[in-house]
């Protein structure tokens, strides 16, 4: 493992060591599930909108495609993220440049498995993932969970990367983030989570009702 990685998976004050079998583990892989389903409702939602937007001129799907596209990317950023968590066995936040580094080698990784017969299909299929997109994808990911003013800066204002910019640089690669877990987290296994948390709201809401 690399020693930068090692050093922010040590034990700290307020963290704790798990295992995928314990009460925190088993809670983390419970999180994990709903960040995917999240970010697939999300993406769903996005390719809706963005079929229809081909077809009309709508102020509302406009805004939807965009909220709906931003959400999926902070949900998913999330589920990778969580990922390490779980791999590392430790709940202590990794370094945010340990964190751009994982996500670079997950990008490549699914590029690679889907190589050998994609690349048949798509002569454009590439052969690497850009070295900036685990730090564009943060950044992404910060500004969509802020209430920040440069969220709203138009292009010659700004000095990072743009949701619209992001699309036409990485969607490739954040299909296949979210497309290829869903392999093993399909809906049915979403429904069968108790989600003590979801079942909480849920009772509150009928109480009200």
């Amino acid at each position: 493992m690399d020693s930068k990685l090692v050093e922010f998976t040590q034990p700290f004050e307020g963290f704790m060591k798990f295992t995928r079998d314990d009460e925190v583990g088993q809670k983390l892989i419970d999180t994990l599930g709903q960040e995917l389903f999240s970010a697939s409702d999300s993406f769903q939602t996005f390719s809706e909108c963005m079929q229809l937007i081909q077809l009309n001129s709508d102020r509302f799907l406009e805004v939807r495609a965009y909220l709906s596209y931003s959400n999926m990317l902070r949900s998913l950023y999330e589920y990778y993220v969580g990922i390490f968590k779980l791999n590392y066995g430790n709940t202590r936040s990794l370094d945010s440049i340990a964190v751009d580094d994982l996500m670079n080698k997950e990008a490549r990784k699914l590029i690679n498995f889907y190589h050998p017969l994609e690349s048949v299909l798509n002569l454009n299929y590439p052969d690497s993932v850009p070295i900036e997109f685990g730090r564009d994808f943060r950044t992404i990911r910060n500004r969509i969970s802020h209430a920040d003013h440069r969220r709203m800066q138009d292009e010659s204002e700004r000095s990072e990367i743009s949701v619209a910019e992001f699309f036409k640089k990485y969607h490739f690669f954040i299909h296949k983030m979210i497309s290829h877990p869903q392999f093993s987290w399909d809906g049915e296994k979403y429904a069968g989570y108790e989600w003590a948390p979801v079942n909480e709201f849920t009772q509150v809401l009928r109480e009200k009702i």
